[in-house]
């Protein structure tokens, strides 16, 4: 059987008040009892102090010596002590007697719990106390087989003897076990009260922490169905309020990566739709003799494999940045050296759209890098530049190196992109234009895989409006990468 949280909570509860009872009565019992033994014996030494008062005076008569030696005490001491009530205990049959007159007058009384003058058993006191010298060697009486406490005989600040009286360890039989009885039905009484109000007390709590417990299992159990939206609304500040808020926060996130996943699937079949199509296309003409299988031909079909094959590796390398299986090789090179290179082998498109790139670059050393990867980064970042400028356009590169970081900024003249999507552009198979044509841009993928090399690199990147008129990207890499 499986218990619940609120069953635990509640036996959690229920036992915890139970084992205190039961742990604190016993203490309390063990407590009461030594304190009546204590007192006992007080009283004992108590009873004793005219005949402790008597042995002091015949100390300063003539010491010991007329004592020394007899086993039996002589009757002028015992004198003193015939007068004295005595400390032993009274039957405990006079308090039974008592208690069943009372309960015939339909009163029930607690018998009262021993008092010092009851606790020890009737004997003669003066066969079990014994006068020792201040070595503790026996004077007058007779051993004792019982545990002795030795109280002080005092004379002019000096101790002369020992009054060995018998230590008290245990209460009389009839009155402890009366008394112990009627404790223990006390104690059972209280325990049954308490666990009443543990177990009132108990419910109460396990209800308030079980009633969202069950909520957030239900909105659970929805969440697997595929209901995003089923969300808490009313939770609390404690544990379970951040459970329940961090519910929502799980909801929210899944909801939006099923409609990312469903605008990843969208937007991929429609970038391999297109060009699949065009293969079509012109493979039917060719083959309909509508269109000649000559060079130009060819060159047409080969551009279209090369965009097919150019998107595939695309993702390609998106899904290796993703399983951390995207390879970098990190070793000390000049990126000033590598972009200036970059810009130079693209040269030939760059006049073709009659575009002006500068670049301004501050050599500052080398750096530690991946530089396939980091060529990648410029290479894409330029041709995304350059596919959106109209002839005469200006693209700016700047950078610089510095002891800790290099900084890279590449911005362009306009078009630029409005502020709604400069969050997003880095997002996979995002473009601008929701139309997704063919002729106003690319397949959305490389600012993504330009995102992927500078985190891989510990960097950062971000866009922002240009003081062009168009698109600045902004990046930032250390120098150095951490543990190369």
């Amino acid at each position: 059987m499986t218990l619940k949280i609120s069953h635990k909570v509640f036996l959690a509860i229920v036992i915890t008040t139970c084992v205190s009872l039961l742990a604190m009565q016993a203490l309390q019992r063990i407590s009461f009892k030594q304190g009546l033994l204590v007192l006992a014996q007080a009283k004992q030494i108590e009873r004793v102090q005219p005949l402790i008062s008597a042995l002091k005076s015949q100390y300063r008569q003539d010491g010991w010596q007329s004592l020394t030696g007899k086993s039996h005490w002589p009757k002028r001491f015992k004198k003193l002590l015939e007068h004295k009530p005595p400390f032993e205990a009274r039957s405990g049959d006079q308090f039974s007697q008592r208690n069943k007159h009372a309960e015939l007058d339909g009163q029930r009384r607690f018998p009262r719990p021993p008092t010092p003058e009851r606790l020890a058993p009737r004997h003669d006191i003066f066969k079990i106390i014994g006068l020792f010298d201040h070595h503790k060697k026996l004077i007058l009486g007779q051993p004792t087989k019982v545990i002795p406490t030795y109280e002080e005989i005092i004379v002019d600040e000096q101790v002369i003897g020992y009054l060995a009286l018998p230590k008290i360890t245990k209460l009389l039989e009839n009155i402890d076990k009366e008394f112990s009885n009627q404790q223990i039905k006390v104690a059972i009484y209280a325990i049954l009260i308490a666990l009443a109000c543990a177990g009132i007390l108990a419910t109460i709590f396990t209800r308030l922490i079980s009633s969202p417990v069950n909520l957030l299992l239900a909105k659970v159990d929805k969440l697997k169905e595929g209901d995003f939206d089923n969300q808490i609304t009313d939770y609390s500040t404690d544990e379970l309020g951040r459970l329940a808020e961090n519910f929502n926060l799980l909801a929210n996130t899944l909801k939006q990566d099923r409609e990312k996943r469903r605008m990843w699937i969208s937007d991929i079949s429609h970038e391999l739709r297109t060009p699949v199509a065009i293969l079509q296309a012109e493979l039917e003409c060719i083959e309909d003799g509508h269109k000649p299988l000559d060079l130009p031909a060819i060159l047409s079909l080969k551009d279209e494999v090369l965009r097919l094959n150019t998107l595939i590796e695309d993702l390609h390398q998106l899904a290796q940045a993703d399983s951390g299986e995207l390879t970098f090789h990190f070793q000390k090179f000049n990126f000033a050296h590598d972009i200036k290179d970059t810009v130079a082998g693209m040269n030939e498109q760059i006049k073709a759209k009659q575009l002006t790139v500068n670049v301004d670059f501050i050599d500052g050393g080398n750096i530690v890098g991946d530089p396939f990867r980091l060529r990648q980064l410029s290479t894409n970042l330029l041709e995304n530049s350059m596919r959106y400028k109209e002839p005469g356009g200006v693209i700016n590169i700047t950078g610089k190196v510095t002891q800790d970081k290099l900084m890279l900024t590449f911005e362009d003249s306009a078009p630029g992109v409005p502020q709604q999507h400069l969050d997003k552009i880095f997002e996979r198979l995002y473009r601008v234009d929701p139309s997704r044509n063919r002729n106003t841009g690319a397949s959305g993928l490389g600012l993504s895989i330009c995102k992927s090399i500078v985190k891989a690199h510990g960097g950062v990147i971000s866009a922002r409006h240009s003081e062009l008129g168009g698109l600045a990207i902004d990046i930032e890499l250390p120098v150095s990468i951490q543990g190369h």
